[in-house]
């Protein structure tokens, strides 16, 4: 959602363009990695995906690599989680669920707006978990 519109980095005084978009695409990325790991872990619901052995808390059809893969991913998961803290409402509003900031922001009955830059500092929170952005 928030790709498309390019309005994921928040433009400091002396930004070249550059930095603007390399902004958006580590957020974004950060965005795409949370929403990757709740959908392997089986948080969003899914068809199987080709190359991956879907476990369902079952283990009668599934590999042990899989299973491996699976608690990986769970474990990976909680770790974002608990370095995201608070914001970690406005990421699973946004990346999993697919709804957007503003809302998210309104139903919280702050200004639309609000949602924006809470989702800013969350994806830049959660680019440096991930180490796709360092020393920001």
């Amino acid at each position: 959602r928030y790709e498309r519109r390019r309005s994921l980095y928040l433009a400091r005084a002396g930004d070249t363009a550059a930095d603007v978009e390399k902004g958006n695409a580590t957020r974004a990325e950060a965005g795409r990695m949370y929403f990757k790991d709740a959908y392997y872990s089986g948080t969003v619901p899914r068809a199987k995906p080709n190359g991956f052995d879907r476990v369902n808390g079952g283990t009668e059809d599934a590999s042990e690599e899989a299973i491996a893969r699976h608690i990986a991913v769970k474990t990976k998961r909680a770790h974002a989680i608990r370095a995201l803290g608070d914001l970690v409402a406005i990421v699973e509003w946004v990346c999993v669920d697919d709804h957007s900031a503003q809302t998210y922001a309104i139903r919280r009955g702050e200004h639309p707006m609000a949602g924006i830059a809470l989702l800013r500092v969350a994806l830049t929170q959660l680019a440096k978990h991930y180490g796709i952005l360092k020393g920001q």
